[in-house]
């Protein structure tokens, strides 16, 4: 989900090259991009199987607004996130898999994998 339309236009036509270039590797084939904001898309959290979220520079207002409507994930969905999240109703519901460096455009940052229990 992606709010800004140039953005999400830009990731839909990655992902066609992708597909084209990769279809025979994919474990997932059914991506979507939606153009929305996160907080209005109910999708990501009801149907949703692996959903990033960029948190880094997230207030913890939109942090928290987030939470709870992640914790609502199908069990054995994943999270991924830049920046960990955190309180009782989250973390009662969310398992830390994986937590590793990876390379970004800005340089190296810290990436969280999270599943629902």
């Amino acid at each position: 989900i992606e709010l800004l339309s140039n953005l999400h236009e830009m990731a839909s036509s990655v992902r066609s090259l992708y597909r084209f270039q990769y279809q025979h590797k994919l474990i997932h084939q059914n991506v979507n991009f939606v153009c929305s904001d996160l907080l209005d898309y109910d999708g990501w959290w009801k149907d949703g199987t692996v959903v990033y979220i960029p948190n880094l520079l997230f207030d913890d207002n939109l942090k928290d607004q987030i939470a709870e409507k992640a914790v609502r994930m199908r069990t054995g969905a994943f999270l991924i996130c830049l920046k960990k999240f955190e309180g009782a109703a989250f973390n009662s519901v969310f398992e830390l898999v994986k937590e590793r460096p990876v390379a970004m455009s800005w340089g190296e940052s810290n990436t969280y994998i999270y599943q629902r229990q």
